[in-house]
């Protein structure tokens, strides 16, 4: 599968090729690729669609501002991202674009997030939802439950991860690294939300894997920068310096401003936490004059506040009231009440340690009367947190008993399925003895054989049974066997010391298939003597029972030149084999395995096949 990066590179030798509206869809395409890799380039192609479909409300026109408004509004520009939303809203409402209109109000709802507009934003979101259930379109279900746990997320925990999680399950559907990678970020996002550190940094983490897989350079960069701050918390700072100084070389490749200040941002806020408040300093102020120069607000207002902070940690009060103010200046009417609150704390004991009693009692008023304001509303986020981790623990719990469900309905039907299998074999074995008339040993092998049943009818009822009953059937299967072929056939089994055949469980039936593959492929078509030798020994240090069985027939090359020639020939035992351990694998931390080998002489003649198989022991 092409990187997004290789599929951008070829779309783009192709524009040459293209001119008009067929130029305009590539060039519609290359925005869409490029979102997660370089905004800045998707916003240059974003705009060059739009020169080409000016006047016209096509659906490429409608899909073209949808994208600019979202490009827009990942520099948190809400006030000029929202009229070229509406604008792609209004041709998709008067040309009957459904499935647009579902994206469209969608980010929109995000928009209104943004602008602290919440009502209109569970409004719009709702409204988006609505229309996207109406179709079965993966993407489109993809980008609306991403965009619908974004706008949950300071609302509705349990809804917001409801929403992430599906975003996943589809993500995973769809196959694409960028967009499970994605998905995960948005996990890491409300993880951090939830204030559930060790989800955090594994969303993140698996972000940071399918993005760079995709060569998604710029989401890709985001994410280290997020996995840097869990390593901060975690007091791993230079692991956290090293990924800050990767994604800090993206960013400047691909030329994002406000990527660079965030990270620079972060910068300051390890060595912060270090203690090495010089460079902090230098980091948070490089992050103001980058975001002051570019009008990135909302950063700016950031940088602001954390250099307040840190000149308070300095004992330098009057200039953390100046940063702190021009903090709140910047914010403007975009500060979040709990952010607002926050400040006003630390700004209180300020003007009080400089004398100005006058304001440390105003914004201590501020103080008490938002976070009575916010009481409430923490409460309902502390009710949706319990609930949230009560239902990911629940769903867990329903996910895992289900998968056992279906695991072991999944054998059972195995099981159905092989012993009518090995059934049909021995009695053909029995109806060739009777063909060729000697009723004696017929009768000696039909009563084996009942016996045989019988034992294996007892086990087919449980999910395991002790080594000693597997070892009792396979001798069993073998003396009926050893019956048909006569003196020529010879088997043994050794056990060794260290295996405990009483005490060891293994599922029932997992060696036969094995051994009746060496006889009917193997020792069937030998001539002369036939032999089959299984030894069972234990690895201790794998913690599983290895077995090995050898025989001394003509080999897997000889035995498919064979069924080559047989019409009838089946497969049915390897491939249920294979199935049952795949199946009995999910649900075991050491592997089900087998593998065979050729054994051959100098000059490649076979000797026979050997066959591996490692069987888990439960501690």
């Amino acid at each position: 599968m092409k990187t997004l990066d290789e599929n951008i590179t070829a779309l783009e030798q192709q524009i040459k090729n293209y001119k008009g509206e067929a130029l305009a869809a590539i060039y519609l395409e290359l925005a869409e690729l490029s979102v997660l890799v370089n905004t800045n380039k998707s916003r240059d192609y974003l705009l060059k669609t739009l020169q080409l479909t000016a006047h016209s409300e096509t659906e490429t026109v409608a899909k073209t501002k949808l994208l600019l408004a979202a490009n827009t509004m990942n520099k948190l520009a809400t006030a000029e991202a929202l009229p070229i939303a509406m604008e792609a809203l209004a041709i998709a409402e008067n040309k009957n674009f459904y499935t647009l209109q579902a994206l469209i109000k969608a980010k929109l709802a995000l928009i209104n997030v943004y602008s602290g507009k919440n009502a209109e934003a569970l409004q719009l979101i709702n409204e988006s939802l609505t229309i996207a259930n109406n179709y079965d379109d993966i993407n489109l279900h993809m980008d609306v439950y991403g965009d619908a746990a974004f706008v949950y997320m300071d609302k509705d925990l349990v809804k917001s991860g409801e929403y992430a999680f599906k975003f996943l399950s589809l993500a995973k559907q769809s196959g694409k690294d960028w967009q499970i990678g994605y998905a995960h970020a948005v996990l890491g996002y409300w993880a951090r939300e939830n204030k559930v550190d060790q989800d955090t940094y594994f969303h993140f983490n698996e972000a940071r894997k399918h993005l760079k897989k995709q060569e998604a350079h710029e989401y890709y960069g985001n994410v280290l920068t997020q996995i840097s701050i869990c390593e901060k918390n975690n007091g791993n700072f230079d692991t956290a310096l090293a990924l800050l100084e990767e994604a800090q070389i993206i960013f400047h490749k691909v030329k994002n401003e406000r990527l660079i200040v965030i990270n620079a941002i972060v910068l300051g806020r390890l060595y912060r936490a270090q203690k090495i408040y010089d460079k902090a300093e230098n980091y948070y102020k490089e992050a103001y004059n980058i975001a002051l120069k570019n009008h990135i607000d909302y950063e700016a207002a950031a940088a602001s506040v954390f250099l307040g902070y840190l000149k308070r940690d300095n004992e330098q009060f009057e200039e953390a009231i100046y940063w702190l103010e021009k903090g709140i200046e910047a914010f403007g009417a975009n500060i979040r009440p709990s952010s607002k609150a926050d400040l006003a704390k630390h700004l209180h004991p300020l003007y009080y340690k400089i004398g100005n009693l006058d304001k440390a009692y105003q914004t201590l008023l501020n103080y008490t009367e938002i976070r009575l304001q916010l009481q409430d509303e923490n409460r309902i986020k502390e009710t949706a947190l319990l609930q949230t981790k009560y239902e990911a623990e629940k769903r867990e719990a329903e996910l895992k008993e289900a998968l056992l469900q279906q695991t072991e309905s999944e054998l059972k039907a195995l099981k159905a399925q092989m012993n009518p299998h090995f059934i049909f074999n021995a009695l053909n074995s029995i109806q060739e003895i009777f063909f060729l008339g000697d009723k004696r040993l017929a009768n000696k092998h039909l009563a084996r054989f009942s016996q045989l049943m019988r034992n294996i009818l007892k086990a087919s009822g449980q999910k395991n049974i002790s080594l000693q009953d597997e070892i009792n059937m396979l001798e069993e299967y073998l003396s009926l066997e050893q019956l048909r072929f006569g003196s020529s056939f010879q088997y043994t089994i050794e056990v060794a010391e260290s295996v405990d055949i009483y005490t060891i469980e293994v599922p029932p039936m997992i060696i036969q298939p094995f051994v009746e593959n060496s006889v009917k492929h193997g020792l069937l078509h030998k001539e002369g003597e036939q032999t089959i030798k299984i030894n069972f020994n234990l690895n201790e240090n794998n913690n599983v029972v290895e077995v090995t069985l050898t025989d001394n027939g003509i080999g897997r090359k000889a035995s498919a030149l064979i069924n080559q020639h047989r019409k009838n020939h089946d497969s049915f035992s390897t491939a249920a084999t294979e199935k049952r351990f795949e199946i009995l694998n999910q649900y075991s931390a050491e592997k089900f395995a087998f593998t065979y080998f050729d054994l051959e002489d100098n000059d490649g003649n076979s000797l026979g096949t050997k066959v591996t198989i490692a069987l888990p022991v439960e501690a």
